[in-house]
């Protein structure tokens, strides 16, 4: 009765368990994370004001892997330079695998540091919810983190220094030698 008992458990112990399959999901395919990273900005006007915000974009995959129905799906009205920098990076968003056809909804947090990224101010709108989720696969926060590396002196104290357009960063890249030749 022992032996049986014993090879009942053994048996039940090595038995391939068939409980979830694993499904095809975008939060396991780093394209759309290293996108919107690469391509995100801080907006400048919330870098001054040291706010800290997460918005909430939905979008469609279709089975050609393009996006479609792209929006910002935050519950309360978040900053214009927030809506700014989304817009423009909806511009950057590659094709995707059309195994991921879908619907999404991403948590970008942008998170603002105060000299290093362990001290993040707290998210301004952290009670702010999504408008609909009922139908979209939520998928893990992007986290956008912005710090001062430094601080500008001057004779009425001490101000932020602020990130650089984005554009002037880009210039630099396309036509080093045109920028030098001007100086």
């Amino acid at each position: 009765m022992k032996t049986l008992v014993g090879l009942l458990l053994f048996l039940a112990t090595a038995t391939v368990s068939f409980g979830q399959a694993d499904e095809t999901s975008l939060t396991r395919d780093m394209v759309f994370d290293r996108t919107a990273l690469k391509n995100l900005r801080f907006p400048p006007k919330a870098f001054r004001q040291e706010k800290s915000v997460r918005i909430y974009m939905r979008f469609t995959l279709t089975p050609k892997g393009e996006y479609q129905d792209v929006a910002i799906v935050n519950s309360n009205p978040i900053d214009d330079s927030f809506t700014e920098e989304f817009n423009r990076l909806r511009l950057y968003l590659p094709k995707q695998d059309p195994k991921y056809a879908g619907r999404y909804v991403a948590p970008i947090a942008f998170l603002f540091g105060d000299h290093s990224p362990d001290k993040l101010a707290p998210i301004s709108n952290e009670t702010d919810t999504i408008v609909e989720k009922k139908g979209y696969k939520l998928l893990e926060e992007l986290p956008m983190i912005s710090y001062v590396l430094c601080e500008k002196r001057t004779d009425y104290g001490l101000s932020l220094l602020s990130p650089r357009p984005a554009h002037i960063f880009d210039a630099a890249i396309k036509q080093p030698a045109q920028l030098t030749q001007k100086r």
